[in-house]
């Protein structure tokens, strides 16, 4: 892809305007936006004051755990309908002889929606601050555990890698949203989809292939391999990382950076197939008639 066509992308795209219109529809306090914005708002302020009630005892995983679930939900929520809800309302045929490329109307809806997620992640920094600054000053105060061996502090470098892992893992959930949304005509079609894949691959297959590594170290690196793409068991390799526990079958070098890779090849990836597939649910027969969008 040369120079023009990275501008026509992400500098001169006319699709840009869906970034105004995200901000509207879910970072406002006008129509649903007050609606997204209070209730999104009641759940990050209950975590907060959580953690700061009870800093001593909340470990920075209670937050990266949450922020990880969290985007599992809020990347189908605020994507789903990108463009199978332009179909619903009949505002897909506009787009398809407006001047813009199938990638502009795919990266420009996709953009819109990462600002969401980068959001996210740096309003989550404040909570995952406290839970340091409380495990810190547990620490000190506690040399030594209930079992007699130290127990170190998850150092900061893990944690912001943790960090980086979920917000790429998130980004990767926003293209595979768009890519559903895409290929379906219907939103809940897209939303069932994409809620269902996340299920199934980070919540089922491992609660289903995990009780197989309890008596055969062959069985846990198998098990491990499976699942070294899963966020949450990766999250939990990256904060149990210390050489003088580690139990994991895989080393921990394995978990943070590959996983962090692999989410950003798998979003471009989505984009790709989203762009490429675009038209696969439309009809023959369009609402306003004319050219499809130019590829």
């Amino acid at each position: 892809m040369n120079r023009t066509s990275w501008g026509q992308l992400f500098v001169h795209n006319p699709m840009l305007v869906e970034i105004a219109r995200f901000r509207r529809k879910y970072l406002s306090l006008r129509g649903t936006g007050l609606v997204t914005t209070v209730f999104f708002g009641a759940i990050y302020g209950l975590l907060l004051l959580m953690v700061i009630r009870f800093a001593d005892n909340v470990e920075p995983a209670v937050v990266l755990y949450a922020e990880l679930g969290l985007a599992c939900f809020i990347a189908p929520a605020i994507l789903h309908t990108a463009i199978a809800g332009e179909r619903e309302k009949r505002t897909w045929d506009f787009l398809l002889v407006a001047p813009v490329t199938r990638a502009q109307i795919v990266v420009g809806k996709f953009i819109a929606a990462v600002q969401g997620i980068i959001a996210m992640a740096v309003l989550m920094l404040l909570p995952l601050g406290v839970t340091l600054l409380g495990q810190s000053a547990r620490f000190q105060r506690e040399t030594w555990g209930w079992d007699g061996y130290s127990r170190p502090t998850t150092g900061l470098y893990d944690t912001l890698l943790a960090v980086l892992l979920i917000a790429t893992f998130a980004i990767m959930l926003c293209a595979m949203t768009l890519f559903f949304s895409a290929r379906c005509k219907r939103s809940l079609m897209a939303l069932g989809a994409s809620l269902g894949a996340i299920v199934v691959a980070f919540a089922l297959f491992p609660l289903l292939t995990l009780p197989l590594a309890e008596d055969s170290f062959e069985w846990k690196f198998w098990i491990e391999l499976c699942n070294l793409f899963n966020p949450f068991v990766a999250v939990s390799h990256v904060l149990d990382r210390n050489p003088t526990y580690y139990e994991g079958a895989i080393p921990a070098a394995f978990y943070g950076w590959p996983q962090i890779g692999f989410y950003v090849l798998a979003t471009i990836g989505f984009l790709a197939w989203a762009i490429k597939t675009v038209h696969w649910p439309d009809n023959e027969k369009k609402f306003i008639g004319g050219k499809r969008a130019r590829g």
